[in-house]
């Protein structure tokens, strides 16, 4: 009998050990999981805090500068267009602006009513259509 004791003895310890192994596996993945979930929202809330323009002060003063010097390079002589009640317009390309006479054509729809002409100076790939000359003043805030 002793020796059946024994061997129940024995398969109860190896019960008792795979079930707190089981359990510290758990303790383990359920921490790790919220340490996960902890690093996630930490990583949300900087986001939406830098996307709300909390940030360094660097970057504030970065902005303050380019809104001075925005200001300084406005040329006198410029006024506010009022705007017209109604605006009717035409998208161009700068393909389709180079072609000769192209422009004049539609500087010639002034009489049926066109009032403004959108120049689309980039492509699709974001590139520029032109060089610009280095004399040539920009407007205000430009690149």
């Amino acid at each position: 009998m002793e020796n059946g004791e024994s061997i129940q003895a024995e398969i109860e310890e190896r019960r008792r050990r795979r079930r707190e192994e089981k359990r510290k596996r758990i303790r383990r993945r359920r921490i790790v999981a919220l340490a996960v979930l902890a690093a996630l929202l930490a990583l949300i809330v900087l986001t939406g805090f830098v996307l709300a323009g909390g940030g360094s002060k660097g970057a504030e003063t970065t902005s303050t500068t380019t809104a001075k010097a925005a200001k300084r390079a406005v040329p006198a002589n410029l006024h506010p267009v009022q705007v017209p009640k109604e605006i009717r317009g035409v998208h161009v390309t700068m393909a389709l602006a180079s072609l000769k006479g192209k422009m004049a054509e539609y500087y010639a729809l002034k009489r049926q009513g066109l009032n403004t002409i959108e120049l689309d100076v980039k492509d699709e790939n974001g590139e520029v259509g032109f060089v610009p000359s280095p004399g040539r003043r920009t407007a205000a805030g430009s690149t």
